[in-house]
């Protein structure tokens, strides 16, 4: 049975954000750079912006003055026999 992606709520996905923060945080150490946390407001605006990138079928960074000095990485990877851990990590990857 499918997902139903526009129902599932972002904290179903705990295991990928972990991972993907883990990920940022790993090259983000080799350039020096402090760890990022998950926060909830950050959560939302990604998901906010993955929805806008899904129904615009394309990947289009937020407006700076929207951002209220955050930075905002974009990435996409197809695959259908990976896992969302494995998928999220070969997207950070590749940044």
């Amino acid at each position: 049975m499918k997902s139903d992606f526009k129902k599932a709520s972002i904290f179903d996905f705990k295991d990928v954000l972990r991972v993907g923060l883990d990920e940022h945080n790993k090259y983000r150490k080799i350039h020096n750079s402090p760890k990022l946390t998950l926060s909830s407001q950050q959560k939302c605006d990604a998901q906010s912006t993955a929805e806008r990138n899904a129904s615009q079928g394309k990947l289009v960074h937020t407006e700076d003055s929207e951002l209220n000095g955050q930075g905002e990485n974009l990435g996409k990877f197809c695959a259908s026999d990976e896992t969302p851990e494995k998928i999220i990590s070969k997207v950070t990857e590749r940044w």
